[in-house]
């Protein structure tokens, strides 16, 4: 949670189960995500050998999604090389409108060869394309 990759090295060597939920139904791997602590996150996937999906099925939960969301680019491209499927939210959200939406341009490139880079939300039928033009966000328009 607080970005100490050896710590969480550490603990995982010392027994410790690496994909634990806590009382909000989030695990290390999702307040690693969150952090863009890179070193927890390969700790978690190398050493801790946790699954890069969410163990409940709350697809707002899902560790690429929230990479993606907060621009964390080391983390996308980390959880991509360990298969993490771009799977959609509870609002028919995948990775790259997320992305697009917060202007992560970067982020979107990586995004461009997954799922849902052209399919349409669920409540508005907004593809990444118009989240990026609706929030105003010029680099992943050109990108898009």
């Amino acid at each position: 949670m607080h970005g100490h990759g050896d710590v969480c090295y550490r603990l995982i060597q010392v027994g410790l189960p690496p994909d634990v939920v806590d009382v909000d139904n989030c695990t290390p791997l999702i307040y690693g995500t969150l952090k863009g602590c890179v070193t927890c996150v390969r700790a978690l996937l190398e050493e801790g050998k946790v699954s890069v999906q969410h163990p409940s099925s709350n697809s707002d939960l899902m560790p690429l999604s929230l990479a993606a969301r907060s621009g964390h680019i080391d983390v996308v491209v980390l959880l991509s090389q360990y298969g993490a499927p771009s799977r959609p939210n509870t609002n028919g959200e995948y990775p790259i409108h997320l992305a697009a939406q917060e202007g992560h341009a970067d982020v979107c490139r990586i995004l461009a060869n997954h799922d849902g880079w052209d399919v349409p939300d669920k409540y508005n039928e907004w593809t990444p394309l118009f989240h990026a033009a609706r929030f105003g966000r010029e680099s992943c328009l050109r990108v898009l």
